[in-house]
């Protein structure tokens, strides 16, 4: 007899109202002003809403899960409808598409970094692309933003300030992606060369910036633009807003030196090919406001504090590092977006569209470096030399430990059930018994519980030839015992006997499971 004890969970639908709208009102990603919880692996802020802070944690997990897998399906196009093929006979796909799913071992391993409170993925490939992947722009954007505020902490130290400046330009709904990204990276070049940009730095004691590249998408169309962290020893001209509406004044309103940064701004981008941008066009705001609250952060994984105690949610580090991926601001959509809406928009045409939108971004960006810091900034802060997106994700498996191992058999039938989130879940709340029992159910092994156990729990599949996956065409693997009025009742067997496992699922209509709330282990 296996030593784990009968239990039913129920399947509830869970629908979301409409729209690209379904995925952000679960668990939006770590999007300003809120004041919610920290996803203390990414950085993420995540609703409470009438979920445990766990459980809120676990949805914005599943949710980059469910985005990784849409990007993947539709990068498989990015190569056109003949893709290439290597020298060994396979098609050449975006990296994307084999990311946190192909091994380059005998098995994918769960991995704990120091001090974190949740696991992830070791021993599978990663594309390391924050500009197509939830997964990887989740680790590489908090790394980064982490080295932002260790600099912003140093401000006062440094006697220097910080100012956080944008640039847009006008756009319409025909102007093409590429023909955008082209204009306005060769108008901030031409804004930052000769002798008045010289003088200009001069003025305000520029030490360098920090620039950061985003694009989103609107009812005028493609809208890139730049973020710049300015660190200088005095403040530049920030921009006047009324205090009503927090618009900004006309320009006849602000300072002269503002209207200088927008007179050059305006006369770069005319000089590129794009229109003249109005009063809208530039923004200055004060940046240390992030040196002033920061009060705590170390290695990855930590949750960072505020003064007052509370936790960090958006910052000035996360509008440099992470707007490219913010989800759910009214009237323009993010890359995460565009993805949320070719899942859930209401009708195949929507979908389709939002296909093609990604898909258009995902060459448009291709070779396009999101962040970037000045010559000589970090040596100024005294930061290490800056790592790859590589290095990061790399660098976070060899800072971590080993907890347990999914066989490569047993992770193919993870991934045909898109149970990445679930077995993460699992391990942070119920331990290796908990995955052992899952996995087991999974199996139909031949093999004794407690010996399959160790073998998850040290990785040692010597005998994993005798692991017979009887199963593996079946896309559920749970006996359904009954069904009615749209909730359904499914027979699990995978519990040991000291673990209670609650689960609420999303049932698609192929009846493929996909949780909506984080199993409660006890």
């Amino acid at each position: 007899m296996r030593n784990y004890k009968q239990q039913k969970a129920h399947f509830a639908s869970d629908e979301a109202d409409s729209g690209a709208a379904a995925l952000g009102n679960a668990t939006e990603l770590r999007t300003p002003p809120l004041q919610q919880i920290v996803d203390s692996e990414t950085g993420e802020v995540v609703y409470l809403g009438k979920l445990t802070k766990k459980e809120s944690i676990s949805q914005a997990r599943f949710l980059r899960f469910k985005l990784q897998n849409q990007a993947r399906k539709i990068l498989y196009g990015f190569n056109g409808e003949k893709p290439q093929v290597n020298s060994k006979g396979y098609e050449v796909h975006h990296r994307t598409c084999t990311c946190t799913r192909f091994l380059v071992s005998d098995g994918a391993t769960l991995l704990k970094a120091n001090k974190a409170t949740s696991h992830h993925f070791g021993g599978l490939m990663n594309c390391a692309n924050s500009r197509t992947c939830p997964i990887c722009a989740a680790k590489i954007n908090e790394h980064k933003a982490n080295e932002m505020r260790q600099a912003a902490n140093l401000a006062d130290e440094k006697g220097v300030k910080f100012s956080l400046l944008t640039f847009t330009a006008p756009h319409t709904a025909s102007d093409s992606l590429d023909d955008l990204i082209k204009g306005v990276s060769g108008a901030l070049s031409g804004f930052f060369r000769g002798a008045p940009a010289k003088r200009f730095k001069e003025k305000y004691g520029i030490i360098g910036y920090i620039r950061s590249f985003e694009i989103r998408y609107g009812s005028n169309g493609w809208h890139p633009h730049f973020h710049l962290l300015i660190v200088s020893r005095d403040q530049l001209p920030l921009t006047k807003r009324s205090p009503k509406t927090s618009k900004p004044f006309s320009v006849e309103k602000q300072s002269l030196e503002w209207q200088w940064v927008l007179s050059r701004w305006q006369s770069m981008c005319i000089k590129h090919g794009l229109n003249m941008p109005n009063e809208y066009g530039l923004d200055i705001q004060n940046g240390g406001h992030a040196g002033q609250y920061i009060t705590k952060f170390g290695s990855d994984g930590e949750i960072l504090a505020t003064q007052s105690g509370k936790s960090l949610t958006w910052d000035m580090a996360d509008e440099v590092t992470k707007g490219h991926v913010k989800m759910g601001r009214k009237g323009s959509l993010s890359p995460w977006d565009l993805l949320s809406g070719s899942i859930d928009s209401d009708s195949d045409k929507q979908k389709g569209f939002y296909r093609s939108l990604f898909l258009d971004y995902a060459r448009a960006v291709k070779g396009v470096t999101i962040l970037k810091w000045s010559r000589g900034l970090r040596d100024f802060f005294g930061l290490k030399k800056e790592e790859t997106d590589e290095e990061i994700i790399e660098n976070q498996d060899e800072k971590s430990v080993f907890s347990a191992k999914i066989p490569s058999k047993l992770w193919r039938l993870v991934l045909n059930n898109e149970q990445q989130a679930l077995v993460i879940d699992l391990i942070d709340n119920g331990g290796v018994d908990a995955l052992a029992t899952f996995l087991y159910d999974l199996d139909y092994s031949d093999l004794d519980f407690d010996s399959f156990k160790e073998c998850i729990k040290t990785g040692d599949f010597i005998s994993e030839s005798v692991i017979q996956l009887t199963n593996s065409n079946n896309k559920n693997h749970f006996n359904a015992v009954d069904i009615a009025d749209g909730q359904m009742t499914f027979g699990l067997s995978f519990l040991p006997n000291h673990v209670d496992l609650d689960l609420d699922y999303q049932i698609s209509s192929d009846f493929n499971p996909h949780y909506s709330y984080l199993p409660s282990l006890d």
